[in-house]
């Protein structure tokens, strides 16, 4: 549906890797999206932020599909500046609107992997970025 890889795929190909940078993102409020406007109008979303993460896609950068309405960006080592600057560009970058005019967005949380830590821990805290990211109302960045 999305063209994005899978969470099989990072499991056989990334589980190993070291020295990367990961941007976990979920679209906000996707549970009312699906309720309010039913989930064709849900899959559109999916879909099209699909096709706008689909142009990272590089020999350094991998965009899966992590779960439902969430994905993970791996990227090579950046600095924390550089890895928010992409983030936000990601977020300022989604331009979807719904049919009463409302605007979708995104949360993000990113993070850096850290020596001797396996990806799985950093993405762990990413996820814990992303939590803090939607406590703090939605439609950020949080870096941890």
């Amino acid at each position: 549906m999305t063209g994005c890889y899978r969470r099989n795929i990072f499991d056989f190909h990334y589980k190993n890797k070291s020295n990367k940078s990961l941007i976990l993102l979920d679209i906000d409020h996707f549970k009312r999206i699906n309720d309010q406007y039913g989930h064709d109008e849900g899959d559109k979303v999916i879909k099209y932020l699909a096709k706008n993460l689909n142009q990272l896609n590089s020999n350094s950068t991998r965009v899966f599909r992590w779960g439902g309405e969430e994905f993970l960006i791996v990227l090579p080592k950046l600095s924390k500046k550089a890895l928010l600057n992409k983030a936000e560009s990601i977020r300022n970058n989604l331009d979807y609107t719904l049919q009463d005019g409302s605007r979708v967005t995104i949360s993000l949380g990113v993070t850096e992997q850290k020596r001797e830590e396996s990806i799985f821990q950093a993405i762990y805290r990413a996820d814990i970025a992303l939590y803090q990211s939607k406590f703090q109302g939605r439609n950020k960045s949080m870096y941890l």
